[in-house]
């Protein structure tokens, strides 16, 4: 069942490993951030890393086919 709010394809099939990942990387994060704030300054490169991967893949834009677009609205 896809949710009404989600735009359409967010809850395909075919990405639902991708977002997965997503989830997987934000909770990589906040495990990273608690090691952080325990004194374990060693891990800030693989925090960043980590964060700016899952805001990356969290910010994925699917783009339609621009020519289907045109020559349907003609």
């Amino acid at each position: 069942m896809t949710d009404a709010r989600l735009p359409s394809g967010v809850d395909d099939p075919a990405f639902r490993e991708y977002r997965a990942g997503v989830g997987q990387l934000h909770s990589q994060y906040a495990d990273l951030l608690d090691d952080l704030n325990a004194g374990h300054t060693e891990v800030r490169n693989t925090l960043t890393r980590v964060r700016l991967a899952a805001i990356d893949r969290q910010s994925l834009v699917l783009l339609g086919d621009p020519t289907v677009t045109l020559l349907g609205a003609a």
